[in-house]
């Protein structure tokens, strides 16, 4: 799960910062749990989340809207995209399904440089194999449109495998469900940090936060 980053004059009042999900590290679930908590999470934090950048929002003196307008007009441009038909136009699910392939062979739990070098090349190619996709039948009602939703969130799940695959490639040790067959050791010296992504023009951008230990130091699995 992502965080959302506010706009720079907004920055000292508001944090900078809001997370959802596992990122947010609440722990609905306990700690290191593999799966079954993202939904709860993501409808119960990202709800809070939205909400409170919201209320902050409101009470500031004052805030550029320049970038909330500028980033409902490109929602729109992409949501027009997908109502334009044209002679090579595809159906999200051929992405939706390539996707799924992709993933599952070369990022899985086990990894390798190699694996994870071609899926983000390959998730590029879906990159450009996007601007193909289109809702049959068009967009003229927007409301409980599900093949809308479904075409509009295969373009967010592209993005999403990038982040995955590249900090993946990134992160040189095995950690919990993360295992580089390459670097099959956990390795805090270099990574016991956050992995922070951003999105830039050209994909992911990434950085780190120091991981504050409190009562429970990390220590490696035995089984």
């Amino acid at each position: 799960m992502g965080g959302i980053e506010v706009d720079q004059d907004c920055r000292s009042a508001m944090q900078g910062l809001y997370g959802a999900g596992e990122c947010a590290c609440v722990s609905v679930h306990g700690a290191n749990r593999l799966g079954g908590n993202s939904l709860l999470e993501t409808i119960v934090f990202g709800k809070l989340a939205a909400t409170t950048v919201l209320a902050d929002l409101e009470i500031l003196p004052s805030w550029d809207k320049r970038a909330m307008q500028a980033a409902l007009k490109e929602l729109e441009e992409d949501l027009q995209k997908l109502a334009d038909i044209r002679k090579d136009s595809i159906s999200y699910t051929v992405i939706r399904d390539r996707l799924r392939e992709l993933m599952t062979e070369k990022v899985g739990i086990f990894r390798t440089r190699e694996g994870l070098l071609e899926a983000v090349m390959l998730l590029r190619e879906l990159q450009q194999e996007l601007k193909k996709v289109t809702v049959p039948g068009g967009i003229s009602s927007r409301r409980f449109h599900q093949g809308l939703v479904n075409a509009y969130e295969a373009a967010l799940m592209v993005d999403l495998g990038e982040i995955i695959a590249a900090g993946a490639l990134r992160r040189e040790e095995s950690r919990g469900s993360h295992y580089r067959t390459d670097y099959p050791n956990r390795d805090d010296a270099r990574w016991l940090e956050h992995t922070i992504v951003s999105w830039a023009p050209d994909g992911p951008s990434f950085s780190s936060k120091p991981v504050t230990i409190t009562r429970y130091p990390p220590r490696e699995r035995t089984y």
